[in-house]
């Protein structure tokens, strides 16, 4: 099997996009690169409890007015995010692979994120996932198990929605 790399300029844009997500207002319960074999292409995947409350369409299209308002880097085009809850296999296969390498010091306590001494130990492990995806744990930006309420979602929703759509007005 070919060894994937990715680029460092793509892994700064992942970072960014992580940022300017949290600062519109949608904190992702996972983001990661996965490369896709059969089309030959690395992945953008959010993993977020937000499809399950809205549906991906809408916050597809959020996703994509937030990239014509400049709000999320350039570099990141939003064909190349893909939408996943935490419900499907492919996040869930995501988790399972991190908790069967994770020690206790590598999780935070307070946020219930993996920490990079996590990521470090891992560097250069391929990992299948679900979906016909392949990922490493240093392409991971977050990962958090996520048991959000209804309420919760509703105003994370709420948020990200109006601070999109004020930047697009």
């Amino acid at each position: 099997m070919d060894t994937i790399e990715i680029n460092a300029e793509r892994l700064a844009a992942g970072a960014r996009y992580k940022t300017a997500l949290e600062s519109l207002g949608l904190k992702p319960a996972g983001l990661l690169w996965a490369y896709d074999p059969a089309d030959k292409m690395f992945l953008l995947v959010l993993i977020t409890p937000v499809v399950d409350f809205v549906g991906p369409l809408a916050l597809s299209e959020k996703l994509f007015t937030a990239y014509r308002a400049t709000a999320t880097p350039p570099e990141i085009d939003p064909f190349v995010v893909r939408l996943h809850s935490p419900k499907q296999a492919f996040a869930q296969a995501v988790e399972q692979h991190l908790q069967t390498r994770i020690r206790v010091r590598d999780l935070d306590e307070e946020t219930g994120i993996f920490g990079p001494q996590y990521l470090a130990q891992e560097k250069g492990t391929v990992t299948f996932g679900a979906d016909g995806l392949e990922f490493r744990p240093e392409w991971v930006y977050v990962f958090r198990h996520s048991k959000r309420d209804t309420l919760d979602l509703s105003l994370q929703w709420r948020r990200f929605s109006g601070n999109v759509d004020q930047l697009a007005a």
